[in-house]
């Protein structure tokens, strides 16, 4: 198996693509930061093989799909649809509610201001 992190980071970043997902989404989903995704999808860090059988897994692809060995596959995964439980939906959508300035907290929370 050939591990060239250009090449690994690529696909990786393919496969979030074809499930339609940020980069903060699929971060959420394999439980990594969207920074480390980021240095994995740019070719700075090479993801060790255990986090890459999960995101294969969560792809639905195989660990050969992430290499340069000629007989794997193209990018497609496996199943073109992943199937979200439903706590994970609402999740995704808080995630993608938040902004950088503001954060949306849930009624009746306390939003206890940092010090300088």
């Amino acid at each position: 198996m050939l591990l060239d992190k250009v090449s690994i980071g690529r696909k990786i970043r393919e496969a979030r693509e074809h499930l339609g997902l940020s980069q903060a989404e699929f971060a959420m989903r394999i439980g990594v930061s969207y920074k480390t995704l980021s240095s994995w999808e740019r070719g700075i860090y090479l993801v060790d093989v255990i986090m890459l059988n999960t995101i294969a897994s969560v792809c639905g692809m195989t660990l050969n799909d992430f290499t340069d060995n000629p007989s794997s596959k193209s990018i497609a995964p496996i199943s073109s649809h992943v199937v979200f439980s439903e706590a994970e939906k609402q999740l995704i959508q808080k995630v993608r509610c938040l902004r950088t300035d503001k954060i949306k907290l849930p009624e009746g929370h306390i939003n206890v201001p940092t010090g300088s």
